[in-house]
């Protein structure tokens, strides 16, 4: 046990390399980004008419927020006596992480609101592996190439946060606390050469059999700086202690959790309940799971930006 958890305090600096990232995947994620994009551009000029007649006071409100992001940590999977390697997402030749975020508010007083998010998540890279690696039990061979390719439905995140208005902000902002839980469904998968006499076979883990809600707090302030234009910022957190699963994988399994997420932006009013936003995100996700037969660990941080609208009903 205690090797185990001497490994997952170790630096991913550590690690020896599986350099040799490419470019494989890339196009294919600018193609996807300019489509989430075009359909944001879409949803602006689709809705003057209607955004002209909705009041302020609305209590609808809608979302859709396209991210780019840069991912910094690792993937380590453990089968058995068979440890895993460390495989920073550099390595895997990942530098590029997006998703699409789907959300819902609905203010049911003028003070309370409860706001839903769905996520879809697309990690995608390609490495050439310098060596043979180790992941969940299976021997990937050294001199191929590796691919990471773990897409919705395979890594989506759904988030529900109940908000209350605590106080104003300045003469004009409002600042509002929130609170409720996230649940993240991952399952993390590789495609690779599997080496002569490996002993296990299988290039994927999922996470998200083990995976459980977890509790998160936060806030959030918006700052109107004239009628059309607001500056808006939000902090949330969460944190799971080692905590029984309820899930037996060659005995009990064990896990922990931890979730932040920042962001920053701009809002600009292009109609009373049609808007446009722009910012800067960061976030942070680390998942692990402890058994006799297990030792599982995520750590995905990313720093990016973001680009969506928002509409009242």
């Amino acid at each position: 046990m205690s090797k185990r958890l001497e490994v997952v305090q170790a630096t991913a600096g550590e690690a020896p390399g599986v350099v040799g990232a490419t470019a494989g995947g890339r196009r294919l994620a600018l193609c996807r980004t300019t489509a989430c994009l075009c359909a944001v551009c879409c949803l602006v000029a689709a809705s003057p008419v209607q955004a002209q007649d909705a009041s302020p006071a609305s209590p609808w409100e809608t979302s859709l927020k396209v991210q780019l992001s840069h991912p910094f940590g690792y993937v380590q999977v453990g089968e058995n006596q068979y440890q895993g390697d460390r495989l920073t997402f550099h390595d895997l030749g990942v530098d590029l992480m997006e998703a699409v975020d789907l959300g819902l508010r609905y203010h049911f007083t003028p003070e309370d609101a409860l706001h839903v998010s769905f996520q879809m998540l697309f990690l995608n890279g390609s490495t050439t592996l310098t060596r043979d690696v180790f992941f969940n039990g299976t021997k990937l061979e050294g001199g191929t190439t590796l691919d990471t390719t773990t897409n919705f439905p395979d890594f989506f995140r759904i988030t529900a946060m109940y908000e209350r208005y605590l106080l104003p902000f300045g003469d004009r902002g409002t600042f509002i606390g929130r609170a409720g839980m996230t649940f993240v469904g991952l399952n993390f998968r590789l495609q690779g050469t599997i080496a002569p006499g490996s002993p296990g076979h299988e290039t994927k883990e999922d996470f998200i059999t083990q995976e459980l809600p977890v509790p998160m707090l936060g806030f959030r302030f918006d700052y109107p700086t004239s009628d059309r234009v607001t500056l808006f910022a939000s902090l949330d957190g969460g944190y799971l202690p080692w905590i029984n699963s309820g899930r037996s994988e060659g005995g009990t399994v064990r896990l922990t959790q931890s979730q932040l997420d920042a962001l920053a932006g701009v809002r600009y009013a292009v109609l009373d309940s049609l808007s446009l936003e722009a910012g800067a995100q960061i976030s942070y996700y680390l998942q692990h799971e402890l058994s006799h037969e297990d030792d599982n660990f995520i750590q995905l941080s990313t720093v990016g930006g973001f680009l969506g609208v928002r509409y009242t009903f």
